[in-house]
């Protein structure tokens, strides 16, 4: 994994080189490269050329509040980009080992899923790690159990075939990507087991990676490959919980084939089975 002042020098290059030098009243022809030279983003950013090329080559220490904001409005950054910008130059401290040990999963969390039998719930960290799933969930995503229980490795786990065949298969890896980029911890090793594996992998996750895009987890419409119907659109709703945790709710509403596809699953599937979790690695706070 690269250390901070070179992630950092990563984002600058790639956010600068998306920069379009005419809209900002730059020459356009005789480019190298594309997007702003360094001296043209320092001038933007009010700051010396060559004080940014330190930073950029990741020799800076310490960056200003100042030149932070002066970076991130010269970058044009939206909020989550800001966010992330700004995290990168203000790490937390090292944790030790130890912290990063499993979180117990709240038992009122494992509750929620419990009551909600009628819709697909899962609740997962970070990392992307499933850590709790319903039945209706296990039945909608199947892939999830079979590729380890991680969204991201699962997401590029599908056969490309099937990627081809999805109807916005490269739009749900992009976001979840952008997603890991956002709220992992670029030190947690877990964290590093995933990018190293897929950066060996997967040419695309590779692409994405060196984009630095980085954006939370969002509500929205997806598209679900299911056997006996297809792909099928539902309605993804991504909350915040406490510990660092997520929650996906896919609820349907009625005559919608999203709806058919549970109504199915609960007219013929279900049969009141547990919530699967906490899985491997993850206690429940009954068990402490």
């Amino acid at each position: 994994m690269t250390s901070g002042s070179e992630t950092i020098a990563q984002f600058l290059r790639m956010r600068r080189s998306l920069l379009d030098p005419a809209e900002l009243g730059y020459p356009s022809e005789r480019r190298r490269v594309s997007g702003l030279r360094r001296d043209e983003l320092a001038e933007l950013a009010s700051i010396s050329a060559d004080y940014y090329i330190k930073i950029e080559q990741g020799r800076g220490q310490r960056i200003s509040d100042q030149v932070l904001a002066s970076l991130a409005r010269a970058l044009d950054l939206d909020d989550h980009l800001r966010n992330y910008f700004y995290r990168l130059a203000r790490p937390t401290a090292t944790l030790p080992a130890q912290s990063w040990e499993a979180r117990p999963v709240s038992d009122i969390v494992l509750s929620l899923l419990k009551a909600n039998v009628q819709q697909p719930v899962f609740v997962f960290d970070s990392n992307q790690d499933i850590v709790a799933i319903n039945e209706m969930a296990d039945f909608l995503l199947p892939h999830y159990a079979m590729w380890g229980d991680n969204i991201l490795l699962t997401t590029f786990a599908v056969p490309r075939e099937l990627q081809q065949a999805s109807e916005n298969w490269q739009e749900i890896a992009r976001r979840a990507v952008a997603a890991l980029r956002f709220h992992g911890d670029p030190g947690h090793p877990r964290f590093q087991q995933i990018v190293s594996q897929l950066s060996s992998t997967s040419e695309y996750f590779r692409q994405l990676w060196a984009e630095h895009d980085a954006r939370p987890h969002t509500s929205g419409p997806t598209w679900i490959g299911v056997d006996g119907f297809g792909p099928v659109e539902f309605t993804s709703v991504a909350l915040d919980i406490p510990d660092g945790f997520f929650m996906v709710v896919l609820p349907a509403e009625p005559g919608t084939p999203a709806f058919d596809v549970l109504e199915h699953f609960r007219t013929n599937r279900v049969t009141g089975r547990a919530v699967r979790g906490p899985l491997a690695g993850w206690p429940s706070t009954a068990s402490r």
